[in-house]
C-alpha cells in the first residue's frame, strides 16, 4: 500500500452533497502548507469564492488529482488541519482511484471509533454533533463514490434523524439526489422541491445548490413519463434564463460549470 508519508510532505461546480450553510462547513482549511492546491472549479481562480463554505482547498497531487473533489473536500473537512498534517498519504501514490477511496473510507471510520470512544458514555453526535456531522458526510461521499448507494443512504438516513437542526435542509438536498440516482423519481421530486424553497431563501436562486435541486426537480419530472414532460420542459427553461444572467451576480464564478451541467441534464431528456 501507498499510504507511507506525511500528507504535508510534498505536493466543476460545487457539490450537490453539501448546502454550504450549515456550521459544519463554516471553516475550510487552506492548507497554506501544500505547495499547490485546488478548488471547486479545478483550474479556474475563483477569487473571492474561496471563501464560500462549501470551497476548500484540496491538494494537487498524484494521491489526490483523480479523486473527485466533492470526495477530496468533505474528506478534508472532517479533520483539523493538525490532523491533516499526520494522515498517511503518499502524495505520488500509483494507487488506483478506488483503493484511494478504501483508504480514506477506512481512515474515516478509524476517526469515528476514536470520537465514539473519548464521548462514551455518551454519542460522539451529542458531545459534537458538528464533529460528527463532517465525518458521517465524508463518510457518506467516499461510499457513494465507491458505488455503495445502500450503506450511503443508511449513513444519510442516520444524519437526518440526528439533526440538531430541523429547519436546516441540507441532509434532504443530499437525499433527493440520491433518490434520483437510485430510480426513486417521486420522492426525489417532492424531496427536492422543498430544498429548492429552502434553498432560494438561504442563497439566492442563482447558488449552485438552489440550481442543483431545480436540476433534480427537473430530471426526476421527465423519468416519470411523459404526462409531466410539459412541466420539466417549464421548469428546463426557467434554469436556462437564471444560468444565463448568473454572469452578473455573486455566483458568476460558477457559470461555465452550470452552463455543462444543463447541457448534460437535457442530454438526458432526449
Amino acid at each position: 500500500m501507498d499510504h507511507v508519508t506525511n500528507i504535508k510532505s510534498n505536493d466543476s461546480s460545487p457539490s450537490h452533497l453539501d448546502s454550504g450553510i450549515s456550521k459544519a462547513q463554516a471553516e475550510p482549511k487552506d492548507l497554506a502548507w501544500q505547495p499547490s492546491v485546488r478548488y471547486s472549479q479545478e483550474h479556474k481562480d475563483i477569487g473571492n469564492a474561496k471563501e464560500f463554505s462549501w470551497e476548500q482547498a484540496v491538494p494537487k497531487n498524484a494521491f489526490w488529482d483523480d479523486l473527485p473533489y466533492t470526495a477530496a473536500r468533505n474528506f478534508l473537512q472532517a479533520f483539523t488541519d493538525a490532523d491533516l498534517r499526520i494522515v498517511p498519504i503518499n502524495p505520488n501514490s500509483t494507487e488506483s482511484k478506488k483503493e484511494k477511496l478504501r483508504f480514506l473510507a477506512r481512515y474515516l471510520k478509524k476517526k469515528l471509533i476514536q470520537e465514539e470512544a473519548v464521548s462514551a458514555p455518551s454519542a460522539f453526535s451529542e458531545t459534537d454533533y458538528e464533529g460528527w456531522r463532517r465525518v458521517m458526510l465524508g463518510s457518506y461521499t467516499i461510499q457513494r463514490e465507491l458505488g455503495d448507494l445502500t450503506g450511503a443512504e443508511d449513513i444519510l438516513r442516520l444524519m437526518i434523524d440526528r439533526r440538531k437542526d430541523k429547519s436546516n435542509l441540507s441532509e434532504l438536498h443530499t437525499l433527493s439526489d440520491l433518490l434520483m440516482t437510485r430510480g426513486d423519481y417521486n420522492e426525489a421530486e417532492e424531496t427536492a422541491r422543498k430544498v429548492e424553497t429552502w434553498l432560494i431563501e438561504k442563497l439566492g436562486q442563482d447558488s449552485p445548490q438552489a440550481l442543483s435541486s431545480k436540476r433534480i426537480i427537473i430530471l426526476s419530472l421527465w423519468k416519470q413519463g411523459r404526462s409531466r414532460h410539459a412541466e420539466a420542459q417549464k421548469l428546463l427553461k426557467e434554469l436556462q434564463e437564471v444560468v444565463t444572467g448568473m454572469g452578473n451576480g455573486q455566483y458568476a464564478v460558477y457559470q461555465d460549470a452550470e452552463r455543462g451541467l444543463m447541457k448534460m441534464l437535457m442530454s438526458q431528456m432526449d
